[in-house]
């Protein structure tokens, strides 16, 4: 009906989580007062379905509300032997990147543009430039 809110709902594949009253999340972590209803439907959703989708759709809330150690286990299933994904891909680098680790973060979305330089609209231009912000790997010379 046209005057009810829209309701959340799990995020489905290429969709926005959107938080209790349907308004978008805002930018960065901001949007951290809304995650836990969102988590919750999320996990709720994981362990009802499981698979990569939900995986990812949970560790992705996750790490938006600041609980990146908690997210990089579920990307970590997200990415580990389901689909090739160029999103899953970027959501764990990005997750690494939080987490101080910059190397594995590089591989990832290095990883991701080669499966699919134009997997998103806005995902893409944001991991070129994660990608040029995590720069290159330091030179550590020939071993010794």
């Amino acid at each position: 009906m046209e005057n009810e809110p829209e309701r959340s709902r799990p995020a489905e594949p290429g969709h926005a989580v959107r938080p209790p009253g349907g308004r978008q999340a805002p930018a960065g972590r901001a949007g951290a007062r809304w995650a836990a209803p969102v988590v919750r439907v999320l996990r709720a959703r994981w362990r009802r379905t499981g698979g990569p989708w939900a995986a990812d759709a949970l560790g992705w809330a996750l790490h938006r509300a600041g609980r990146d150690a908690q997210a990089e286990d579920l990307t970590r299933a997200a990415t580990g032997g389901g689909p090739r994904s160029a999103l899953f891909l970027y959501h764990r680098a990005e997750i690494e990147r939080a987490l101080g680790e910059a190397a594995p973060a590089r591989r990832r979305v290095r990883a991701a543009l080669r499966v699919n330089p134009y997997f998103s609209p806005l995902g893409a231009p944001r991991a070129r430039r994660l990608l040029a912000a995590l720069g290159e790997p330091p030179d550590q010379g020939p071993p010794r």
